[in-house]
């Protein structure tokens, strides 16, 4: 029935009976999914989103030990800026595994966005002695080494053993540009991270980007870059008065020129 209704849009109708669904005891994957898309089609976007988020966390209370439901409520959590449970999440898995290679992952991602750099390095560090040809992982701590601006010889042999295996990955081909930006050999930090630049649009490694173009004198490039990503929709507010203050400095040094 609610199908038929959700055919001719009737999605006031289809909702009301796929939430009767949904609310009982026995959780119904079909009826959440159908009430998201639901809600989606109907152009309520945030009643959506909230159908999918109680959907994963009806599915944790039952399935906490189960990773692929936890990391997709970790995920959710970290889109939504709640860094706090994210982590309590990923924790809580940790002590549960001490393989899952993911989970290691998610957990350093959460301590570099609190620039908590030394933790994120000691469980990548563990991570690496468990898994030490993992691409991942090497990428990873390369780039948190970069980032902090230390044991950038290390960082660098790193990033390229994950190359090795995964060449064309935009990621690593970021961080390897990174840590080059960092030594301040920018010639070359250009070179991968135009490489990466065509293969990825994250925001990112276009940002990256635009910094070693400043670096290189190359100002008008560079705000070009910074524009690319400024204004797309969901962008940090943070990030974006970074890359205000970045493109204002770069009009500054073009005005000097």
């Amino acid at each position: 029935m609610a199908i038929d209704y959700i055919k001719i849009r009737k999605y006031s109708n289809a909702a009301n009976i796929l939430e009767r669904i949904c609310r009982d005891t026995t959780i119904n994957a079909e009826a959440y999914v159908l009430l998201s898309l639901t809600y989606a089609a109907w152009g309520k976007k945030l009643k959506a989103e909230a159908v999918y988020e109680e959907f994963l966390h009806r599915l944790y209370a039952l399935y906490p030990e189960n990773i692929k439901v936890a990391e997709a409520l970790a995920a959710l959590q970290l889109k939504k800026g709640n860094l706090a449970t994210a982590e309590k999440i990923y924790l809580s898995l940790l002590a549960k595994n001490q393989k899952a290679v993911s989970v290691y992952l998610g957990l350093a991602y959460i301590y570099d966005e609190k620039k908590e750099m030394s933790r994120a390095i000691t469980l990548l560090k563990k991570a690496l002695s468990r898994n030490p040809d993992n691409p991942e992982l090497l990428n990873s701590l390369a780039y948190i080494y970069a980032e902090a601006g230390i044991n950038l010889d290390k960082a660098e042999v790193m990033v390229k053993k994950a190359l090795e295996r995964e060449p064309n990955a935009a990621a690593y081909l970021d961080s390897l540009g990174w840590i080059y930006y960092r030594k301040q050999v920018y010639e070359l930090a250009l070179k991968y991270l135009e490489q990466a630049s065509k293969l990825s649009d994250d925001p990112l490694i276009k940002e990256h980007l635009g910094d070693v173009l400043y670096a290189l004198g190359r100002y008008s490039q560079a705000i070009r870059c910074w524009r690319q990503i400024i204004n797309i929709k969901g962008f940090p507010a943070v990030r974006r008065q970074v890359l205000e203050e970045k493109i204002k400095q770069a009009r500054h040094e073009q005005r000097k020129k």
